[in-house]
């Protein structure tokens, strides 16, 4: 006889309804959900011992913890009496999602997903979000749906429904799945299926347990492929599996069978080899199989059921941030077979960072033990933070004096009782809840004594207020706060509870405004100061805390810049370059200016600072006066490149670029008159003069090669021997080849450009081998120096471009370091 579930008779009889025929859950899903709901809801009534109905929100907490088992119940009261179905089992199956089928076979201990709840429950252990997935074997059906999720303090769960063809009908599947690692090697996991099979319903479990001897799944930080949902690759680096599939609750309508798996990572980037051998009673089955991530974004896999190739698959998965599709061949079934599946809420790492910040809020205010509890759940994802792990260590050693404080205030508080000392208890009692506000106890006995303690109370609130008015926030909230632990609907206290959240509000608000104020001026370890007293004030200010964070970061890389800027330093004062190890260290001073040791060595340079300051300047005005300003320029140069604001030094190249502007505008006015009369020579002479002082000078520039286009080649022959005989080759090159442009069989014209030539070769050799000199002595600066003199007199010199180019990637270097 098939019946529905009712009230009255369940009321009545409650083991027929438990042992009555149902139709099949799917059937019943798909066409009286209304009396779907009903049957749930008796059945949570029934386990629950209450014959009312009652919303959740209604139901004490415990009995609200039986509705998590309502499915399972109603699943395990899906088998009924008749006449078994002749033996059949999912033993030889191929079906699942098309990973599990490319795999070789849904039996593997492969990646996790969703559809594990139908198959190895003991693998939901390793996830560490929740998913969906959809599969199918027949166009446009879907063969398999399921939904898995994490909870750290409880496990992994999942639920699955799914259809398998079974000797010419199909098995049709609904399971629910739990799975929970103990410690770090084990992992264990429940499944129950309510199954419908010919018209028959029925139920059957599932449990597995998996022994990961490497410890859990790989860190976040270590994870190759933290960002990409559903990597096809085995959930820990080395697992052993074993399990007990369709084992009868009630009537066997489908044997059960065992499966032993092995699963293993060769890298943590793959490739990963899976096998599993499954046997029932005489017949054995071997699965194998293999994944290989191609990219971070595709991969390939395959795999083979007892060695035969007509048994294989292979497939291809696609992943992205929130989603994976994947695609198989099976030779078995001989067609396509898909699968997609869906991240559902946040990212394994933004679960890791919620809890982290929610244990450090937790810390601020000193509520330890709830604290420690987001640390053990984000140690779910980061294992090996060594961090995180020290914090924790304080934790749990803070907890357990904690605890000897909390039992001896507890002794006490009883011994003040026994005395009638009922304030003295509360005291105690209070101070138990300072420690951990969740204690019951100390809650319970505070209430128990509030009737005695009014004139505690009232002194309380008087002390509040004379602190408040004193300007004693933390006492005078201490003492409110008191009084709402004893009475927690005193309008006074909570009164003056709120004006001291707002001042403290304010408060914050300013400190991170003076922290904001530092953190620009990148004085980090102010801003730092200035975070932390905000978040101190107010726990959970968010940008506070997103600045704190960014300040201790910027403050780490500063000390990190300052380690290699002084490394530097002290390497260049070794090696006797005493300027660049002076401007080395005042880079340091800039970044933190109370650095001792910057400080220290820039007091033991300064002396050797002020005589090369001071040497160079005599020189330079020895210089100025001997009329040789370029020189006095270049001394100049150097002297400000030591000490930039040396006065003496900047005024005296003002006076040399000065000089130079007008000796070059004489000069070139007495070129002009040169050039009216004709008397090209000494016009282009003089515009050489002006050029020597001022080479950007537009007029001299212009005029001289006027001059040079009318002069005749005697008058050129003329200039060229001026330069000669005066070792500026370059300039006699140019005129010499101007001749060699008009008479090119002019003897003298070639003999005296060959000569040039030949002491410019002797030029650069001299300079290039100065330049070596200085590169190997890590002068990078002054061998470029002499290498442009080089490239001046020949810009296709190879072995000077060369060098060039690698003292400026020396350069490039170092001013990375310093960054």
């Amino acid at each position: 006889m098939k019946l529905f579930y009712d009230h009255r008779l369940a009321a009545q009889k409650p083991l027929q309804v438990a042992n009555c025929r149902l139709k099949s859950p799917f059937r019943l899903l798909a066409q009286k959900p209304f009396r779907v709901a009903r049957c749930l809801r008796l059945t949570h009534q029934l386990f629950s011992r209450s014959w009312q109905p009652a919303t959740s929100h209604q139901l004490p907490a415990t009995r609200r913890k039986f509705t998590a088992l309502t499915l399972f119940a109603v699943l395990a009261c899906i088998f009924f009496s008749g006449q078994p179905l002749q033996s059949q089992s999912l033993f030889r199956n191929y079906g699942g999602t098309a990973r599990t089928t490319g795999l070789g076979g849904p039996q593997l201990l492969g990646p996790v997903d969703a559809s594990a709840a139908l198959w190895n429950p003991a693998i939901l252990a390793g996830l560490r979000e929740a998913e969906f997935i959809l599969a199918s074997n027949r166009p446009f059906e879907f063969s398999l749906a399921g939904v898995a999720g994490y909870w750290p303090a409880y496990g992994g769960f999942g639920l699955g429904l799914a259809r398998f063809p079974m000797a010419g009908t199909n098995l049709e599947r609904m399971s629910a799945a739990w799975a929970y690692a103990f410690g770090n090697i084990f992992s264990l996991g429940l499944s129950l299926h309510g199954n419908r099979l010919s018209q028959d319903e029925f139920a059957t479990a599932a449990v597995g347990a998996v022994w990961h001897p490497f410890g859990e799944r790989l860190p976040l930080s270590r994870d190759p492929y933290p960002n990409f949902f559903n990597v096809p690759l085995p959930t820990y680096p080395l697992a052993f599996s074993i399990q007990a599939s369709d084992v009868p609750l009630g009537y066997e309508r489908l044997k059960p069978y065992y499966v032993a798996g092995v699963a293993a990572r060769l890298q943590k980037t793959g490739p990963a080899l899976l096998g599993s051998l499954a046997w029932r009673e005489r017949e054995t089955r071997t699965r194998i199989g293999v994944a290989l991530p191609v990219i971070q974004s595709v991969a390939l896999y395959g795999g083979l059921a007892d060695f035969k190739p007509k048994n294989a698959g292979i497939g291809v998965a696609a992943l992205g941030f929130g989603y994976s599709f994947d695609v198989v061949y099976s030779f078995a079934d001989k067609k396509l077979l898909s699968s997609v599946a869906f991240r559902l809420g946040p990212k394994p790492g933004d679960s890791a960072r919620r809890h982290l910040s929610r244990g450090k809020a937790l810390i601020r205010s000193n509520n330890f033990r709830r604290a420690s509890k987001e640390f053990e759940h984000y140690f779910n994802y980061e294992a090996e933070d060594i961090t995180a792990r020290e914090i924790a260590a304080v934790l749990t050693s803070r907890i357990r004096e904690d605890d000897d404080k909390i039992a001896r205030l507890l002794d006490e508080a009883a011994a003040h009782e026994r005395q009638f000392k009922y304030v003295e208890a509360a005291v105690n009692y209070l101070n138990v809840l300072q420690i951990n506000r969740d204690h019951r106890a100390a809650r319970e006995n505070l209430a128990r004594l509030q009737p005695r303690l009014d004139f505690y109370i009232y002194r309380e609130y008087n002390k509040g207020r004379q602190f408040f008015e004193d300007g004693n926030y933390p006492q005078a909230r201490k003492a409110f706060e008191n009084i709402l632990l004893l009475r927690k609907n005193y309008a006074g206290a909570r009164d003056y509870l709120d004006r001291l959240d707002d001042l403290q509000q304010k408060a914050a608000q300013e400190a991170y405004l003076t922290g904001l104020g530092y953190f620009s001026q990148q004085n980090f370890a102010k801003a730092l100061e200035f975070f932390q007293q905000a978040l101190t004030l107010a726990p959970n200010h968010e940008e506070a805390q997103e600045y704190l964070d960014k300040a201790q970061s910027a403050l780490q890389q500063q000390k990190e810049k300052i380690g290699r800027l002084l490394a530097e330093a002290e390497r260049l004062s070794r090696r006797q370059r005493i300027n660049n190890a002076y401007r080395t260290y005042r880079e340091v001073l800039d970044l933190d200016p109370e650095n001792e040791t910057a400080k220290q060595q820039i007091r033991l340079l300064q002396s050797r600072i002020d005589a090369f300051v001071n040497e160079k300047l005599q020189a330079a005005n020895r210089a100025y006066d001997r009329s040789e300003y370029a020189q006095a320029a270049e001394l100049c140069q150097q002297i400000l490149a030591v000490a930039p604001r040396q006065e003496e030094a900047t005024a005296l190249l003002q006076r040399i670029g000065q000089f130079n502007t007008k000796r070059a505008e004489e000069l070139v006015r007495r070129g002009l008159d040169y050039f009216e009369v004709r008397d090209w020579n000494r016009a282009v002479g003089e515009f050489d003069k002006a050029l020597s002082f001022d080479p950007k000078n537009k007029m001299a520039l212009q005029k001289r090669e006027e001059a040079l286009s009318q002069s005749g080649i005697q008058q050129l022959l003329e200039q060229a021997q001026v330069y000669y005989s005066q070792n500026q080759f370059l300039q006699a090159i140019e005129f010499y080849r101007r001749i060699l442009e008009r008479d090119p069989a002019h003897p003298v014209a070639r003999a005296r450009l060959e000569a040039c030539q030949r002491q410019l070769n002797l030029q650069v050799e001299k300079y290039f081998e100065r330049g070596l000199r200085l590169y190997a002595v890590d002068d990078y600066e002054g061998a470029i120096r002499e290498w442009d003199k080089v490239l001046n007199i020949d810009p296709t010199h190879k072995q000077s471009l060369d060098y060039k180019q690698r003292a400026r990637q020396q350069l490039e270097t170092l001013r990375k370091l310093q960054e």
